[in-house]
C-alpha cells in the first residue's frame, strides 16, 4: 500500500461535481434575482382585464387588455390561475420597450431565485469546506512526510470507525504508544480509507511523523509498518 488515503476518491470526486452544480445554480438563481429585480423597478405597473381564459388537454393560457398612454394592448399572462374569471382585474407590469410584454405577478421570481441562491450557496460552501478540509489534511501530511522527526510506535490496536462510513467504505483507526524521553504518549490516527483488512497490524511497529517531541501535531503512517 503506497497511497496515503485521507478520504476514499469516489467521495472527492462527489464533493467536486458538487460543488460546481452549487456554483451554477447560484449563478443561474443570482441572474434571475438581479433580472427580476431591475424588471420591477424599471416595469410600467398597470391594471389589466381578462378577457379570454382557455383551458382544455392542449392548451392553458390567459388574454388581458389593458391601456398605457393612450394604446391598447393585449398579451398573454405569464402564469395560468383557475381562479380568475372573465372581466376580472389583475395587476401587471409591462416592459416600457414593448408594451405587449409583461412580468409574472406578485414578483413571483423573487421566492424561487431565493430558494435557489439559498441551496447553491449551501450545496456549494458545503462541499467546498469539505474539500478545502481535504487538501488541508493532504498539505499537512505532506509537510510532516518532510520532517526529520521521525519514530516507531508500537501499534495497540486497530478498529473500524463504523460512525463514519463514506462512500460505502468503513474507515479504520489505528492507536499505537510511543515513548520518548521517559514519557509515554498515546497516539490515535484519523480515519484512515482503504480497501483493505490492516487488523492484522496489531503489536507490528508503525512509523509516526510528528512537528515536535510532543506530538502535538503528528501523522501515523500505515503505509510504513515494520
Amino acid at each position: 500500500m503506497k497511497d496515503r488515503i485521507i478520504i476514499p476518491k469516489s467521495s472527492l470526486v462527489k464533493d467536486i461535481i458538487l460543488a460546481i452544480v452549487g456554483f451554477i445554480i447560484f449563478a443561474i438563481a443570482a441572474f434571475v434575482f438581479i433580472k427580476g429585480n431591475i424588471e420591477e423597478n424599471r416595469f410600467i405597473s398597470t391594471t389589466a382585464t381578462v378577457k379570454t381564459i382557455v383551458e382544455n388537454d392542449d392548451e392553458r393560457y390567459i388574454v388581458v387588455s389593458y391601456e398605457i398612454d393612450g394604446g391598447e394592448y393585449e398579451a398573454h399572462l405569464p402564469y395560468f390561475d383557475a381562479t380568475l374569471k372573465i372581466d376580472d382585474n389583475v395587476n401587471i407590469k409591462c416592459n416600457p420597450d414593448d408594451y405587449t410584454e409583461i412580468t409574472a405577478r406578485k414578483q413571483g421570481y423573487l421566492f424561487t431565485s431565493s430558494v435557489l441562491l439559498f441551496v447553491g450557496v449551501f450545496l456549494f460552501m458545503y462541499n467546498w469546506l469539505l474539500l478545502k478540509s481535504y487538501f488541508s489534511e493532504k498539505k499537512r501530511i505532506s509537510k510532516l512526510l518532510k520532517s526529520e522527526k521521525k519514530y516507531d510506535a508500537l501499534i495497540v490496536a486497530v478498529e473500524e470507525n463504523d460512525k463514519n462510513k463514506l462512500s460505502g467504505i468503513v474507515p479504520y483507526i489505528i492507536a499505537c504508544t510511543i515513548t520518548l524521553n521517559e514519557k509515554t504518549f498515546n497516539l490515535v490516527s484519523k480515519d484512515i480509507f482503504i480497501n483493505a483488512d490492516i487488523r492484522g497490524y496489531v503489536n507490528h511497529y508503525v512509523t509516526v511523523y510528528s512537528e515536535d517531541d510532543e506530538f502535538t501535531n503528528y501523522y501515523i503512517d500505515y503505509t510504513e509498518v515494520k
